[in-house]
C-alpha cells in the first residue's frame, strides 16, 4: 500500500507525540487514541491496519522527532 505524504506527515506527528515506544502500542487504549487521531486529522476513517501502517512507516523513514526503546526488546 502506498502512504500519502500527509498521512505519512499526520502519523510522524502522532508517533512523536507518544509516551511509549510505538512497538507497544498495538492492542492498548494508546494504539486506539492514536487510530481516532490519524482519522480526525485526515478527515476520513480508516482501519486500524491502514493507521498502524502509517505510523510504522513514518517512524521507518526517520519522520518522528522522537523515538523510544521498547523494554520488552532489549537484549541485556
Amino acid at each position: 500500500m502506498k502512504l500519502t505524504q500527509r498521512e505519512l506527515t499526520i502519523a510522524a506527528q502522532i508517533v512523536s507525540k507518544l509516551r511509549v515506544g510505538l512497538d507497544s502500542t498495538p492492542y492498548t487504549e494508546i494504539f486506539d487514541q492514536a487510530h481516532r487521531e490519524f482519522c480526525i486529522q485526515m478527515g476520513k476513517e480508516f482501519d486500524p491496519n491502514h493507521t498502524w501502517l502509517a505510523l510504522v512507516g513514518a517512524r521507518k523513514r526517520g519522520l518522528c522527532s522522537r523515538r523510544f526503546r521498547d523494554k520488552s526488546h532489549n537484549m541485556n
